[in-house]
């Protein structure tokens, strides 16, 4: 058996030659990973913070009302970015599914059963 595993590792490591992600240390990989994911809760956060925002400003607006003195200065600069959160969501996005598309890619991620079968 302890064969079968060896012969797995070196196929794995000769089929894994091309594949940029191989070559992070697994570290690197999750310290990638986890700054990924925690700009996608920042920025998903700040756009459905500024769409309500921009969602409430428009009703204060529509029933002719006063937009509180705290939220005012907000709203004009809020408004110009919303568009490029949403751009920066979008790209951040796609980074992360182009990294874990890359990983899954890898021959080391690729899992079958005949890979652990006993070959007694």
């Amino acid at each position: 058996m302890a064969e079968g595993f060896e012969a797995r590792a070196r196929q794995i490591e000769t089929s894994s030659q091309g594949n940029l992600i191989t070559m992070l240390p697994a570290g690197v990989q999750l310290a990638v990973e986890r700054v990924l994911i925690g700009g996608l809760a920042i920025l998903g956060t700040a756009f459905i913070l500024d769409g309500i925002l921009i969602t409430y400003d428009a009703f204060m607006i529509a029933t002719k009302k006063e937009l509180p003195a705290v939220l005012a200065p907000l709203v004009g600069p809020l408004e110009e970015r919303f568009t490029p959160i949403l751009l920066a969501l979008f790209a951040n996005s796609i980074v992360l599914g182009v990294f874990k598309l890359q990983q899954f890619d890898a021959p080391a991620a690729t899992y079958s059963e005949s890979n652990f079968e006993d070959s007694d």
